[in-house]
């Protein structure tokens, strides 16, 4: 994938729902033609602007936080001046519930929401964010970790247009594996475990020390928004931008995102991110393509489907 596309790297992360165990791991990074090593840790030291897989965070502050219904937002035609931003869709969407906002990933949807409950204090959004554990780091058992970079109201880097932007996915950064944590809580339903890559220490076949799962956030939202979330997550997949991750062996919840990187619309970073089975889930997958120009399902959907395919069939 990251040849088709001429991407400059990639990363992919399958994790397992209960515990946290990180089953798989890989980093690529293009060393010229045809050529990739592994030679830096995106998932765990990449901080990038998620894009539209953060708009998962927005929808479950709107529910849990505001109270907000699956009420009708008219998105027209996917280009909008919100307050001081320009906010643009890649493709119409018109006149849409705030679920179908979420499956078809409308930008001016999510800013029109988000700037609907929000607008008059801005702080309250964030404080949710980190109430859900996204500002938290992760602490990781393994060294080079990047820590989430959200900004608050009255930050130096906080502007007139920074809650628009960060409703649908920019002005903030996090790492593949940490946005990869908050889907896991989802698809545990709200518990939001530590990633964990060593389980156990052996010395001469003896086990020295184990390490159980560890618990960041018990619970990161209301089990009736959970469970919202969880059917607007299968809904991406079988009504939404998601649906090449549509599969006839098992059921897939996930999320697309296609953040474009610098002024420039012709390269992105290329996200999804899910779990499955989406009834019962087992596994999270994380997939990243760096600086490419295809669409997050695009670029990232095969390598989803095919880890997941090869797992789920242990």
């Amino acid at each position: 994938q990251l040849e088709l596309g001429d991407a400059d790297w990639g990363t992919a992360v399958l994790m397992e729902v209960s515990t946290g165990e990180i089953r798989a791991i890989t980093n690529l990074t293009r060393k010229g033609e045809g050529k990739f090593v592994e030679d830096f840790n995106y998932a765990v030291g990449m901080n990038l602007e998620p894009g539209s897989t953060f708009k998962l965070a927005s929808l479950m502050t709107l529910l849990d936080d505001a109270g907000a219904s699956l009420e009708h937002y008219d998105t027209g035609d996917g280009r909008m001046m919100i307050g001081r931003a320009r906010v643009v869709d890649s493709h119409a969407c018109g006149d849409v519930t705030l679920r179908e906002v979420f499956e078809h990933s409308s930008n001016v949807g999510f800013a029109l929401a988000v700037n609907k409950y929000y607008k008059e204090n801005p702080r309250r959004f964030v404080d949710h964010l980190y109430k859900m554990g996204l500002g938290m780091p992760l602490d990781l058992q393994i060294p080079g970790g990047a820590d989430p970079v959200i900004f608050r109201p009255g930050d130096a880097s906080w502007s007139g247009v920074t809650l628009t932007m960060m409703s649908y996915g920019y002005a903030l950064r996090l790492t593949p594996l940490k946005t990869l944590s908050f889907y896991n809580a989802v698809a545990n339903d709200g518990k939001m475990v530590r990633p964990m890559f060593v389980k156990e220490l052996k010395q001469y076949g003896q086990t020295l020390r184990t390490f159980p799962p560890e618990v960041m956030v018990p619970s990161i939202g209301s089990p009736k928004v959970i469970a919202q979330v969880q059917e607007a997550l299968r809904g991406v997949v079988n009504d939404g931008t998601a649906r090449g991750l549509k599969n006839p062996y098992y059921s897939v919840a996930g999320k697309t995102g296609t953040a474009q990187i610098g002024s420039s619309n012709q390269t992105n970073d290329a996200w999804v991110i899910g779990f499955a089975p989406a009834d019962n889930p087992k596994i999270a997958v994380s997939v990243v393509i760096h600086n490419v120009n295809q669409y997050g399902v695009e670029a990232a959907g095969p390598i989803m489907r095919s880890l997941m395919e090869e797992a789920l069939k242990q």
